[in-house]
């Protein structure tokens, strides 16, 4: 039987997992539960057996222990929760039947590297999730950036829309909330969809030290589907050219190009 606390620790916690969702109706349908039975959970009204803890835990990609922490230990251990949560898409036309099936390929997540004037002669690396939702490819870029003259953190996210004209790979990503931020990444298909690395052109504007367009070659290094998220958001920041954390292709690539973004 339950305790006390965590009939009082589960709804908050449930709760606070639904945020980074489309809705609650769509989490209760994707888990496989009815919608009112759910709503219980919620609200602390009922709950769940262990069999349908394991489910909603698979579900949400945590542990089992971790759904009846105290609600504050338990958002400060899902802090990075936000970076997958629903992607706000442009609204492209459905894209063909055709054309998913090549951009299936790309479903996954990316360490990615370009040469942002914010940061002369450093190169600034984060992580790109691709994953399919009702007929589209989306995308979410998560950046976490120390700033390496104030040390001060700095987070952004962009969603995006992934397609395929001329056989090249386009990306349009927006920032979410108010500001208002477009940009724009055209990409090299590798042979065969065998490569491990993507490479292309980024165009964008800084936000350092004053907001200008800039453009940049960049290049995407799968990762490997069983790399922990926590270990893939360590790997994001400011880098040196020769930074340790680098493999020796993304770190050729990005030497060549230390001179070939215009501001």
């Amino acid at each position: 039987m339950p305790d006390l606390q965590d009939r009082k620790n589960l709804p908050e916690n449930l709760q606070f997992l639904c945020r980074f969702r489309k809705s609650r109706s769509v989490v209760a349908r994707e888990i496989g539960l009815n919608r009112q039975q759910f709503e219980k959970y919620l609200s602390g009204r009922a709950f769940p057996s262990s069999h349908v803890r394991q489910r909603i835990a698979a579900y949400f990609g945590i542990s089992f222990e971790s759904l009846v922490l105290p609600p504050k230990t338990f958002q400060e251990a899902q802090a990075d929760l936000e970076i997958l949560g629903a992607a706000n898409t442009f609204g492209l036309p459905e894209t063909s039947t055709q054309e998913l099936a090549f951009l299936r390929h790309y479903v996954g997540a990316f360490q990615t590297y370009f040469l942002n004037p914010a940061w002369p002669g450093k190169i600034q690396a984060g992580v790109v999730f691709v994953r399919e939702e009702n007929r589209q490819i989306s995308t979410i870029f998560y950046n976490r950036t120390r700033d390496p003259d104030t040390n001060d953190l700095h987070r952004s996210r962009l969603d995006g829309q992934l397609f395929l004209r001329g056989e090249r790979l386009f990306l349009l990503e927006k920032t979410r909330g108010t500001e208002d931020r477009i940009s724009e990444t055209i990409l090299y298909p590798p042979h065969r969809h065998s490569g491990k690395y993507l490479t292309g052109m980024s165009f964008g504007v800084t936000w350092r030290p004053y907001r200008v367009p800039f453009a940049t070659r960049t290049i995407w290094r799968r990762l490997p589907q069983a790399m922990a998220l926590r270990t893939v958001l360590q790997n994001c920041g400011i880098r040196d050219p020769d930074h340790r954390s680098l493999d020796p292709i993304v770190r050729k690539f990005m030497r060549e190009n230390l001179a070939a973004y215009t501001i």
